[in-house]
């Protein structure tokens, strides 16, 4: 029991001995109406409890706040990542964390107000994927998406905020060093064929497909080999050799062509096979002449 709880107790407890024979039932009534809305509030402070441990325990970074953008409640993830302390966080108003977290443009300089993820939310709206890039107390730059939304009450009044967010920089990254190979082995004259594990083509650059003509995405390229060689190959790349040489290979235009062909398999650091590739040089018109 609370000390606010004991306090109204000892209340009813009083006022019944003062008047209990002169209220004709009313502080039976509100007794019962106090250890109702007791029962009620602690079926609300269980429920909350569990609310707060699924949001504390979350792996995305996350954060509450009243409607004056001052931080409420706040989870382990987002402390880990923005490495705060929550009794130096927690009260502040999520604008003003400056020492924490900021936002910044291109350029590096701060946002303002109303171009943070917040400032929407804040405002009543909901927002899902929003761009924001930040800056931690670190000096790291990081590309993050942002989601929130508003939180009403019975009455819709706005009685909170959630915010949370992923960072996404490693994986803009990836797509942009995606980009660069892509670019590098369209620009290359041999042809390029990536394929998954079990042989099937996920990437053919143009200088294959000027060889070889259109090849569907997840097919096996067998039609190229004969079955003889394909067997060889197949069975060097499979036990993680790499295998080089020249062979005969259908064209397009279903011609013999004569290809300098190295093939090998790409390997994690412990050794599993991620993928197979190989490198086609023509080699025909040079040994025509």
């Amino acid at each position: 029991m609370s000390n606010n709880q004991y306090r109204i107790f000892e209340l009813l407890t009083d006022l019944k001995e003062r008047f209990g024979s002169e209220s004709n039932g009313k502080l039976e009534e509100l007794e019962e109406l106090v250890s109702q809305c007791s029962k009620e509030y602690a079926d609300f402070r269980a429920a909350m409890y569990i609310y707060e441990s699924k949001i504390k325990q979350t792996p995305v970074p996350m954060i509450i706040l009243d409607p004056g953008g001052k931080i409420i409640l706040i989870n382990k993830a987002f402390l880990d990542y923005t490495e705060s302390e929550l009794n130096l966080i927690i009260g502040d108003n999520f604008f003003e964390i400056k020492h924490q977290i900021q936002f910044i443009d291109r350029k590096g300089r701060s946002l303002t107000d109303e171009k943070k993820p917040m400032f929407f939310i804040l405002k009543g709206e909901t927002i899902h994927n929003y761009p924001c890039r930040i800056l931690l107390a670190d000096g790291t730059i990081h590309e993050c998406f942002f989601d929130g939304a508003p939180i009403y009450d019975e009455k819709g009044i706005m009685a909170a905020v959630f915010l949370s967010f992923i960072d996404i920089t490693d994986r803009l990254r990836m797509m942009e060093d995606l980009e660069l190979f892509k670019y590098t082995a369209d620009s290359s004259m041999n042809g390029i064929c990536i394929m998954t594990p079990d042989e099937k083509i996920f990437y053919r650059n143009q200088s294959f497909l000027n060889m070889f003509g259109e090849t569907d995405i997840n097919k096996t390229p067998s039609v190229f080999l004969k079955p003889a060689v394909l067997d060889e190959i197949q069975g060097t790349v499979r036990a993680g050799q790499e295998w080089s040489g020249e062979v005969e290979m259908f064209s397009r235009e279903n011609k013999m062509l004569n290809i300098n062909l190295r093939a090998y398999s790409l390997k994690d650091s412990s050794g599993k096979i991620l993928g197979l590739i190989g490198l086609f040089s023509d080699m025909t018109q040079r040994i025509e002449t």
